[in-house]
């Protein structure tokens, strides 16, 4: 089972730290903040709305935004999928971008998937 939204809020993943290192605490996204914006990124790459990724929606997401082949995606995927269920949970999607254990295809699908926007997270 993956962390819960306390989890996610205690330890800072580095894919979605508040950018330029040097920053105050006092001006980094507060947690919450955080937490929201790793969901609604999920949601909008579920779409068709159950509540999981499939192998189906990453595939059209990474293939949209990035230069991946079928093989690479199927190789995130699987990483991604820790239960082997098939389908992407919030709390898988939220292990792999915490991990520091991520390299190739993968470091190239969280720089793709992980939240950026201007409310100070890094993508």
């Amino acid at each position: 089972q993956g962390p819960s939204e306390e989890g996610v809020k205690a330890t800072p993943p580095r894919a979605l730290e508040a950018s330029g290192g040097g920053m105050a605490a006092s001006a980094r996204p507060s947690a919450d903040k955080r937490v929201q914006r790793v969901k609604d990124i999920f949601k909008r790459y579920d779409h068709d709305g159950d509540g999981f990724i499939s192998c189906a929606e990453l595939q059209a997401v990474l293939k949209a935004l990035g230069n991946f082949r079928d093989h690479e995606i199927g190789a995130v995927f699987s990483s991604i999928d820790t239960n082997g269920d098939g389908k992407l949970q919030f709390a898988e999607f939220v292990d792999w971008l915490v991990s520091d254990q991520i390299a190739g295809p993968d470091a190239r699908a969280r720089v793709v998937l992980a939240p950026s926007t201007d409310d100070g997270l890094a993508g």
